[in-house]
């Protein structure tokens, strides 16, 4: 595994000789292997879904021909080759190195490609998207000769939208904030979030992102929730090692600043560079306390008037948070919760609800038991907070492609991986709902995907 420009070094090489002629070397770095898709299902599922508005639905990042060939270096090992997808090498009886065989590759700009011909066989999903365009289309330029509104050019990306552990085709909790001229924040960041960012951004637009990350919110202490949060605070200090007044905010139950002091004895992922805010010291119920000047601080970075948590009904140490910018919008996550009374009085006239709604409404009972909610409940809290509109994210990886929804409104979407979507452009959402039943029926789903 080489950094950048590692095996470019005539000293690497002539070090790797000295292993002898027999020696396999398997090499593994950015520039000389190919970035290619792993899990071509989720791939396929998000150029179907990029059929109904591929900028809100981008394809993921992937390159499968790498930016330098190994062959190109003089004075390699005979017996080199570059790291890829289920390669195998087989110590005994015998060394053996092997490809098996492999699905083909994802490659949606060949029209012979296996998923441009499933998308190809949707024939009554295509026809659909072509509807949805069109309408999409004239909501778009009523929304462009209205008079801009408070909070339209902020950006949501549901970086992850599934609960408990990760599928292929939904991570676990992380949604991204992008607010233009202040910085970002990320609501909560489960494990695999920063290989979400890398896959949806590529690597600049990951360092870019990261650059400009002001907070970090995590809602509570299950690890779908908070896993991946060692990972983005260790590439955001890598990149700020040259600032040694750089901060990032972190405002997470006590008991998580606690847990990151501990995981610092055994690797330096920058906290001291973490400004650390227990979620109780800016509870809406109580008010700042003992936390003012961080508070005060990260307001300012990210132009807030108000940042305020609440705490719901899930387990103990559980909180949502309340965004309010000075410019007019208010964006309120509920983290994962029952329907909250406390939620909705902070939330009150949010112009964006981030709400989970891990099951269906008929297991109303489970959602009960476990500290969730329906997804009617979820809608039901929107309704009652006045929000402009609610984003419905969290779903129990039983529904890997698509909630069951019964309740739909002109109000409310549904949340995917990788989804990105301004605020000024969630009104699209709901159109999408119907074309999105279609394309995930059984009679769509019989197009073979395996990985």
């Amino acid at each position: 595994m080489l950094g950048k420009g590692v095996i470019e070094d005539e000293k690497y090489r002539e070090w790797m000789k000295k292993f002898g002629g027999e020696t396999q070397h398997i090499v593994g770095s950015e520039d000389y292997c190919a970035q290619s898709i792993l899990f071509t299902s989720h791939a396929i599922a998000q150029l179907k879904l990029s059929r109904l508005d591929d900028r809100i639905f981008p394809i993921p990042q992937y390159n499968n021909i790498p930016l330098k060939l190994l062959e190109s270096l003089p004075n390699l090992p005979r017996n080199t080759t570059p790291l890829s997808n289920l390669l195998q090498f087989q110590l005994e009886p015998s060394p053996v190195l092997s490809h098996p065989e492999q699905q083909s590759l994802f490659d949606h700009h060949n029209p012979k490609s296996k998923a441009v011909e499933i998308l190809e066989e949707l024939h009554e999903y295509k026809a659909l998207a072509i509807d949805v365009r069109a309408e999409v289309a004239k909501i778009a330029a009523t929304v462009a000769q209205r008079e801009k509104r408070p909070g339209d050019d902020v950006v949501i990306t549901t970086l992850g939208t599934g609960s408990a552990i990760p599928s292929k085709y939904r991570n676990v909790s992380a949604t991204l904030l992008e607010i233009p001229d202040h910085g970002n924040v990320l609501l909560d960041a489960g494990e695999g979030t920063f290989g979400q960012m890398l896959r949806l951004m590529g690597v600049e637009g990951v360092e870019a992102c990261l650059l400009d990350l002001r907070l970090l919110f995590v809602s509570h202490l299950h690890a779908d929730h908070h896993l991946g949060a060692v990972k983005v605070l260790g590439r955001w200090n890598r990149l700020h090692r040259d600032q040694p007044n750089a901060t990032l905010h972190v405002v997470a139950p006590r008991m998580f600043g606690m847990w990151l002091k501990e995981y610092a004895d055994v690797e330096n992922f920058g906290m001291r560079k973490v400004r650390f805010v227990d979620s109780e010291d800016v509870l809406f119920s109580r008010g700042t306390r003992g936390a003012e000047a961080s508070v005060a601080q990260l307001k300012k970075f990210l132009g807030l008037t108000t940042l305020k948590t609440v705490d719901v009904i899930h387990c103990r140490w559980a909180y949502g948070i309340s965004l309010e910018h000075a410019s007019g919008w208010k964006i309120v996550y509920s983290g994962d919760t029952r329907p909250s009374e406390k939620l909705v009085k902070v939330g009150l006239d949010a112009t964006v609800l981030i709400h989970e709604a891990t099951f269906e409404d008929d297991m109303t009972q489970e959602a009960l038991t476990k500290g969730h909610c329906t997804t009617r409940e979820a809608v039901e809290v929107g309704m009652r907070m006045n929000a402009s509109s609610t984003l419905l994210t969290h779903f129990s990886q039983r529904y890997p492609k698509i909630p069951v929804f019964t309740n739909a409104t002109s109000s409310v979407g549904i949340a995917f991986d990788m989804m990105r979507v301004r605020v000024a452009e969630l009104p699209r959402l709901p159109r999408f709902i119907r074309a999105m039943e279609v394309l995930y029926s059984v009679e769509c789903d019989e197009a073979n995907e395996n990985d």
